[in-house]
């Protein structure tokens, strides 16, 4: 179960490599110069893409159970006729930025559970995920290559399909894309209050 500490620290940047000072003196000196290993355990997340020279992509250990309820799926958007685009395949933080944004100021008829509710616990309150910051909802690309590299043994529950949410939008802009795990299968949500899969959150160390 991931912990969150409640701060008033303004909106960061985009993540950067190379990562904070907590997470460098999470890793050591010896993981920073020789790189990293995917499957690699840091702690706080499990490494599931090596760039070589100290930078990796870590994908968080457990999945994300913010302002939902057991057993923690998420929708895309729980209003009608809001057909925002978040387009890109390979930057997750700026789509979810573009989805939380559509779902602002409030009262808006636009809520993209899968952009707003981890934008508004992760950067807003200035809350830690698993210790760190900067994590985000992967775009269509990354979570795929978080499926590829095996490092999240998925067990299946009733209900939910094994479904990840990329923070790409679908086909249809009022539809998210969603990859299920169990077959690697990628599917367009249903839409409309369809709580229907979980999110993984991601990093750049």
């Amino acid at each position: 179960m991931a912990t969150f500490y409640k701060g008033n620290t303004p909106i960061p940047a985009a993540p950067s490599v190379g990562g904070s000072t907590i997470e460098r003196a999470m890793l050591g000196a010896n993981a920073l110069i020789n790189g990293f290993e995917v499957g690699q355990d840091l702690g706080f997340g499990i490494v599931y893409k090596s760039f070589g020279g100290g930078s990796a992509m870590v994908v968080a250990k457990n999945d994300l159970t913010i302002r939902v309820s057991v057993p923690y799926l998420y929708s895309w958007v729980n209003v009608d006729g809001c057909g925002v685009n978040a387009p890109s395949l390979t930057d997750g933080f700026a789509n979810m930025v573009t989805l939380h944004d559509a779902s602002n100021p409030e009262g808006s008829n636009c809520i993209f559970n899968v952009g707003y509710a981890p934008y508004e616990e992760l950067y807003v309150t200035g809350s830690l995920y698993e210790g760190t910051t900067g994590w985000y909802v992967p775009a269509k690309n990354e979570l795929q290559e978080v499926y590829d590299s095996e490092v999240i043994k998925y067990t299946y529950t009733s209900g939910d399909g094994g479904r990840y949410f990329s923070s790409t939008s679908g086909a249809q802009l009022s539809k998210g894309q969603m990859l299920a795990f169990g077959d690697g299968t990628w599917s367009d949500s249903a839409g409309i209050s369809s709580n229907e899969a979980r999110i993984r959150l991601v990093k750049r160390v």
